[in-house]
């Protein structure tokens, strides 16, 4: 993924540069094949801040995919207790954080990350031998009994 991202920063970089910066007779070969590629997709010419735009939007998806995967991983290791899962998971918050994502987003699906669910069913059994039992148990109790 790394390799992947950093080969397509260097397409965009220079492809930035070549629309911004072309020598004079680099500048007509340039713009022709823009043209000809544009004209094939049937898409406009793109000015060069509209090319750092979309450049910014795909590296945000390429965050916010890259954390997914990451997330994912941590899910697997954790339920199969193998690997440092946390390790993952903070890695994973990191490319949440880099791909624009709030801080709200991030701390619910921390929440919803499996060593949590585990750590609430601990409680629930610690509660429950000293017969302190609630509304709340019962629910932690079914999250339990699904995540089984």
């Amino acid at each position: 993924m790394r390799a992947a991202t950093e080969m397509w920063e260097k397409v965009e970089d220079q492809r930035i540069a070549e629309l911004k910066e072309p020598g004079a007779g680099e500048k007509d070969e340039v713009l022709r094949k823009r043209r000809k590629q544009h004209s094939a997709d049937g898409q406009p010419e793109l000015t060069p801040e509209e090319a750092a735009e979309q450049a910014a939007v795909m590296r945000q998806q390429i965050h916010l995919f890259w954390g997914n995967m990451l997330f994912e991983h941590s899910q697997v290791e954790f339920k199969l207790n193998v690997g440092d899962w946390k390790k993952n998971l903070d890695a994973s918050v990191e490319r949440f954080k880099l791909a624009g994502a709030s801080e709200t987003d991030i701390s619910t699906v921390l929440k919803n990350h499996f060593s949590n669910a585990v750590s609430e069913c601990e409680e629930k059994q610690v509660m429950t031998s000293g017969k302190e039992i609630s509304q709340t148990n019962d629910n932690i109790e079914d999250k339990c009994v699904v995540e089984s």
